[in-house]
């Protein structure tokens, strides 16, 4: 059987309350709670959670129904639970309709989606168009607009990434955008502040992008009387170091290498991370713990370039 798991958002909230509780990190959303809770390798863990599952397809259609509407029939008589929102459409204009009719009840349900997944009813049909790569030619996915929300911009800071690039954030007026609490976003760089014109203590309008990134779509100006336009620093606002920008690159860039605390820190952060050395247990935080108490990592420094 093929199908979906998920959390709904009360068995979310109630997750989290408990993870609080015991001073364990708190997941950002329910779609990451779900994820990472069949990535476990303690399977006891996995059944702790409060997943659910709705059941779609079956991975061998030889004998099964000759609709996707009977085969989901077929499962519910099974005892699968299916999505109850699943309807058939005959139309290109029944598809719209039912898209519009989802996207209104979008926040009343008791699980978060982010859009409609279309599926060609019959499933001979489906085998004749088979796949592209892993992608089915017999469905698409029609997503819904990111969630937007007004908020304040406090103070644009700069952050100093591994590479020295400057990443202009802005800390925001904490809001709820999706589900998930928002108190900062990225600004991207020097070119995006300019061509949307974003001030501190401006009102703006924010989304994650793809539901999962905060950032800022645009400015709706101030209250009252504006500040003024917000002036990239000419030194690194950690290192003291000269910045520099490269020919034909939009970035801003900390010239102190490894001798900038920032670039070191993001170094430590990125050698024992997933994406390259794979370090359990020793993950941002801890890093930075270390550097705070002034703890010997100087290991590290000697086998990462």
């Amino acid at each position: 059987m093929r199908g979906e798991i998920y959390i709904e958002k009360k068995d979310f909230k109630n997750l989290n309350k408990l993870r609080a509780e015991k001073n364990e990190p708190l997941f950002a959303n329910p779609r990451n709670a779900a994820a990472g809770s069949l990535r476990q390798l303690d399977e006891n863990i996995t059944a702790s959670r409060p997943l659910k599952f709705f059941a779609y397809s079956m991975v061998n259609t030889e004998n099964a129904p000759t609709s996707q509407e009977a085969l989901l029939k077929i499962l519910n008589k099974w005892g699968f639970s299916t999505n109850t929102l699943s309807t058939l459409c005959h139309s290109l204009q029944d598809m719209l309709n039912y898209y519009e009719k989802t996207l209104t009840e979008r926040e009343g349900l008791p699980y978060e989606i982010d859009g409609i997944v279309f599926k060609v009813n019959n499933i001979s049909d489906q085998d004749k168009l088979g796949f592209v790569s892993r992608a089915p030619r017999w469905a698409i996915a029609h997503k819904f607009p990111a969630e937007q929300i007004e908020t304040t911009i406090q103070k644009i800071r700069i952050s100093v990434g591994r590479t020295g690039v400057l990443t202009p954030l802005a800390e925001l007026d904490p809001v709820i955008v999706g589900g998930v609490t928002v108190s900062k976003a990225t600004l991207h760089n020097q070119g995006e502040i300019k061509r949307k014109d974003i001030r501190e203590g401006d009102r703006v309008l924010i989304q994650r992008a793809g539901d999962v990134i905060p950032q800022v779509i645009k400015s709706l100006g101030a209250k009252g009387k504006r500040h003024n336009p917000f002036s990239f620093p000419t030194t690194c606002p950690v290192c003291g170091s000269h910045v520099i920008q490269e020919k034909d690159e939009v970035a801003l860039r900390c010239s102190g290498g490894l001798a900038c605390q920032a670039q070191t820190l993001e170094s430590l952060k990125h050698f024992v991370s997933k994406h390259a050395f794979n370090i359990d247990g020793l993950g941002g935080k801890r890093i930075d713990y270390l550097w705070e108490k002034k703890i010997n990592l100087i290991s590290f420094r000697h086998i990462y370039p």
